[in-house]
């Protein structure tokens, strides 16, 4: 999953479209046990996922509403943010770092 979200290409090949990314996600979320679980008990987390996934750069804007209150709309925002946290730094621990303290609900996440 990670090598999806940040090297052109990942495990598609790199001549996906965008809707193979999408899809691609909803599987991996379908597959995996603990993320089923995640998705269960918050259904935005697949669109946080697709739009990590499309890895198309954007601006940064910080996301503070807490996890339960989390929207379709603050799951694009969060997701379009992994992508410029990734490629800002040259460690990827600390491009999710800045991820998780730009978005407040992504840190709940972490905890």
């Amino acid at each position: 999953l990670g090598v999806d979200m940040v090297w052109d290409g990942g495990q598609l090949g790199g001549q996906e479209s965008r809707k193979d990314r999408e899809k691609h996600m909803e599987e991996v979320c379908k597959e995996s046990a603990a993320l089923r679980e995640v998705v269960k008990k918050y259904p935005w987390f697949v669109t946080m996922l697709k739009r990590a996934r499309l890895g198309e750069l954007s601006r940064n804007k910080a996301v503070k509403v807490k996890l339960e209150c989390v929207e379709e709309k603050e799951a694009r925002v969060i997701g379009n943010n992994l992508i410029p946290c990734l490629k800002s730094r040259k460690v990827i621990a600390a491009g999710v770092d800045q991820w998780r303290l730009q978005n407040r609900s992504v840190g709940e996440l972490f905890k």
